[in-house]
């Protein structure tokens, strides 16, 4: 099945997180009052680009750090990109290419980007090396179907339109109009009301949400198992995300997989979390099956 995990020793060591490049450094700016120095001041936003913003959040009960990106989609210069197929694409075992947060950054050009889908085999080799992957749940990147959806999967998704939506998508549903999709589970804020989970574990989260009127994305991070920052459950993830504003709310892979990327001006990528990929160590990312992000539309 391609839910399964297994549990092996955590062995070798991932890309640290502080990576730089210069790709592109003269075509992309960030907002004038986007001083790095502000990206450290707790709940307020902070201009990134035209049209993105980021948010700082920390709580003491329980103790957690939280970084939060909003998009607003009314910014027609920016688009939603998730990973492709794999050059030598086959379906449920080679759809993409693992990689982390930075490589998919650097080279689809990205200006902020977040992990998506859970992802096997999922082993102390593919956490720490860049290989073919199966994408669970649905994944569609540029139109194109990289995975297709398995159950009733939990996906947010963004048609051709411009309208996204967060909802279970079943085998036999249409995907006519979706422009691209990841999958998670669950969904975790519905119509503006938290969803009552069973799982009570408490773990770093990724998330992306979506405000009533349509009009913003956002995506979230929670680290965990720190002393900096314990993890959230799904209830409390949900509660984060109600709190930046959304109204529907998908949680996507967490645990070591947890990344938040940005693009500095320097055209230098930022990860503005901190991740755990490798054996629970702070500072190291996982390479995961594929990510999410916005970036400048093509002209």
């Amino acid at each position: 099945m391609k839910y399964l995990r297994y549990t092996l020793p955590l062995l070798a060591a991932a890309l640290l997180f502080a990576v730089s490049t210069e790709t592109n450094a003269t075509q992309i700016r960030l907002a004038p009052k986007s001083d790095p120095a502000k990206l450290q001041k707790t709940d307020e936003w902070i201009p990134l680009y035209d049209g993105i913003d980021f948010m700082r959040c920390e709580s003491t009960s329980p103790i957690q750090k939280v970084c939060i990106l909003r998009i607003d989609t009314e910014n027609k210069d920016l688009e939603f990109y998730t990973t492709g197929r794999h050059p030598d694409y086959k379906d449920e075992e080679s759809e993409t290419l693992r990689e982390t947060a930075v490589d998919f950054l650097n080279e689809n050009n990205m200006l902020a980007a977040v992990n998506a889908n859970f992802y096997s085999p999922f082993n102390a080799t593919t956490r720490t090396t860049r290989g073919p992957s199966n994408v669970i749940g649905l994944a569609i990147s540029d139109g194109v179907l990289v995975s297709s959806s398995e159950g009733s999967c939990p996906c947010f998704t963004v048609n051709s339109n411009g309208v996204k939506t967060i909802r279970a998508i079943k085998e036999e549903d249409s995907l006519d109009g979706i422009r691209t999709a990841v999958a998670g589970r669950p969904i975790i804020l519905k119509d503006g009301e938290i969803v009552k989970q069973s799982d009570e574990t408490v773990n770093p989260r990724t998330g992306v949400g979506i405000s009533k009127d349509n009009r913003y994305v956002y995506f979230i991070t929670i680290d965990g198992r720190q002393v900096q920052s314990i993890g959230a459950t799904l209830e409390n993830e949900a509660k984060w995300l109600k709190k930046a504003g959304a109204w529907d709310g998908l949680n996507l892979d967490g645990g070591g997989s947890t990344t938040m990327v940005i693009r500095t001006p320097e055209g230098e990528t930022k990860v503005l979390n901190s991740p755990i990929g490798n054996a629970n160590i702070k500072g190291y990312l996982r390479n995961n099956a594929n990510h999410i992000g916005v970036r400048k539309v093509k002209k």
